[in-house]
């Protein structure tokens, strides 16, 4: 499993701060499903980072790799 957050976040022009702050994170705990640290991502911190990077779960997580 890849997650693509850096490079959504990236896309949107948003700090690891920024987008912390709108998903209601901290953001070391941002930077650990960045760099892959974390093994699931709860349903309601995914719910809330598609709406704030405005994407699918299909487009932030690549269950293929």
């Amino acid at each position: 499993m890849i997650i693509r957050l850096r490079k959504l976040r990236n896309d949107r022009d948003l700090s690891q701060h920024q987008l912390a702050v709108l998903c209601d994170m901290t953001v070391p705990n941002l930077q650990k499903y960045e760099y892959g640290k974390m093994k699931s991502i709860p349903f309601v911190t995914l719910e809330r980072l598609c709406n704030v990077l405005n994407c699918k779960p299909g487009d932030l997580i690549d269950m293929n790799s």
